[in-house]
């Protein structure tokens, strides 16, 4: 139960500074959609030819929240939200649990909520490219793109088949290793011998070492097991990250690249 339940003004910041309505969401769509319009996202983290895809995503995005109902009145503590990652965009319906507010004598600049419920009510996936119309479009050749699928740089792909399918605003990761983090709900199939027991676990982490570049930590957790360590040199973990992102019940952690409160 919230401990400032009763807390009138608590409650007003609250409405103040989230999404209430669907007016609400659109209003911060547009902004999203007016400012990458003006180039104000333009960076060196991102490429001009994502941008151009982000902007007709959120521009559908847009389009699709215009069609769809929204309660006219939301609950206390109830708000609307939304989220870009890799894979697409998200209209999702949120409950606060708790606010941690800023301490001005911790130098804490920002107040922030805590949510324990949410409920995905538009979900809006982005187009899946082949590895030929990816690599066209961030004007590099089709056995770069393999490369970065197969070291783990490009974890959003997807695998149908024997083909593989990149979803429009992935990109691939800075130089050098970027942690990854992989997760799976259902029981997984066809797993070498050698990972046969990752059923018993629900994730798994990939760090690199800091003092031996060419070494990684594997770490399975999940399940309320005690967790299980391994150590894999660069080829042994290029092949075992491949082998996790071929798996379609297998999802790696996706980068948000836009949200709004």
């Amino acid at each position: 139960m919230l401990e400032f339940e009763y807390d009138e003004d608590k409650l007003e910041y609250f409405k103040r500074e989230t999404a209430q309505t669907k007016e609400d969401v659109l209003k911060s769509v547009r902004l999203q959609i007016f400012m990458a319009e003006k180039g104000s996202f333009q960076d060196k983290e991102h490429s001009a030819a994502f941008y151009a895809k982000y902007l007709d995503l959120m521009k559908r995005f847009k389009n699709a929240v215009e069609k769809t109902v929204l309660f006219e009145k939301l609950e206390d503590w109830w708000y609307y939200t939304w989220q870009i990652d890799e894979s697409g965009a998200s209209l999702i319906l949120s409950h606060i649990d708790d606010v941690d507010f800023a301490d001005p004598e911790k130098e804490e600049e920002s107040n922030f909520f805590i949510s324990d419920q949410e409920f995905v009510l538009l979900r809006l996936d982005t187009k899946l490219l082949t590895i030929e119309e990816y690599a066209e479009g961030y004007g590099v050749g089709v056995g770069t793109v393999r490369q970065w699928i197969r070291r783990g740089k490009l974890r959003s792909a997807v695998k149908y088949g024997r083909e593989w399918r990149i979803p429009e605003l992935a990109e691939v990761t800075k130089r050098g290793y970027v942690y990854g983090y992989y997760v799976w709900t259902n029981y997984l199939t066809d797993l070498p011998d050698e990972y046969g027991f990752m059923n018993d676990y629900t994730s798994v982490s990939i760090s690199q070492n800091e003092d031996n570049k060419s070494m990684y930590e594997i770490m399975f957790g999940g399940k309320g097991k005690e967790r299980k360590n391994l150590v894999m040199e660069t080829k042994e973990k290029e092949k075992f990250e491949l082998m996790l992102i071929s798996n379609p019940m297998i999802k790696a952690y996706a980068r948000t690249v836009g949200s709004f409160m």
